[in-house]
């Protein structure tokens, strides 16, 4: 928030596109010593771990998914389970040891129920990787991903879509609509993004408690 509050050239608590923050938590975050590890620092394999969760899985070298972005990391006061802390807790952080995050406990009974036939309830999620056993996922993908942009029939047929993403929502990621539509228009970059900055998905954030009137009618 620090590095990328004031790129829109206000410095409001907002990052009103994360895409703009050149945000690398090994360069812009205090690095911890050598066999320290302390709340006010990272260390070397922290660093690269939260890397990763910005730039999302890749499979033989290519993006797969996109990752989370800059600022849905940020303090809430509604966490997902209760609670205040930063978004990712008991979404990717568990706060407990013997818990599950709910990202992760979601994977896991996708993984075992939905995606293999027939399923496999022993099957651990930690195991797959995504360099051999993304095929796996490819009957799944067809019956729950949104992949074809071609909404013409829709459109035809009088319809209307609103669509909207939060740009700190720490369970769907933006970047999947924003490519949808994009597709959909058949342009690289033009017209405007459905994302609110920053908004969580349907719990908090600092818009979403500004213009509560706004999403409350677009819902």
């Amino acid at each position: 928030m620090e590095k990328c509050d004031a790129i829109d050239g206000l410095k409001d608590g907002l990052i009103d596109d994360p895409r703009k923050c050149n945000f690398d938590p090994a360069r812009d975050v205090p690095a911890c010593g050598v066999g320290l590890d302390g709340s006010d620092c990272l260390t070397a394999a922290q660093a690269a771990a939260i890397s990763k969760v910005y730039s999302g899985p890749s499979s033989n070298a290519r993006s797969f998914f996109p990752g989370y972005m800059p600022g849905s990391e940020a303090v809430v006061l509604s966490l997902f389970g209760g609670g205040t802390g930063s978004a990712w807790l008991n979404v990717i952080v568990t706060t407990q040891p013997d818990h599950k995050p709910a990202d992760f406990s979601l994977a896991e009974g996708t993984i075992r129920y939905l995606a293999p036939k027939p399923p496999k309830p022993d099957y651990d999620y930690q195991l797959f990787d995504f360099n051999r056993d993304i095929t796996l996922l490819d009957d799944w993908s067809k019956l729950a991903d949104a992949k074809n942009p071609d909404l013409s029939k829709f459109k035809k047929r009088g319809g209307k879509l609103l669509m909207t993403y939060g740009w700190a929502d720490s369970i769907l990621q933006p970047i999947m609509g924003v490519k949808l539509l994009r597709a959909g228009r058949g342009q690289e970059r033009s017209g405007h993004d459905p994302v609110l900055p920053p908004v969580y998905g349907a719990r908090d954030g600092p818009l979403r408690r500004r213009h509560r009137n706004l999403i409350g009618t677009m819902r």
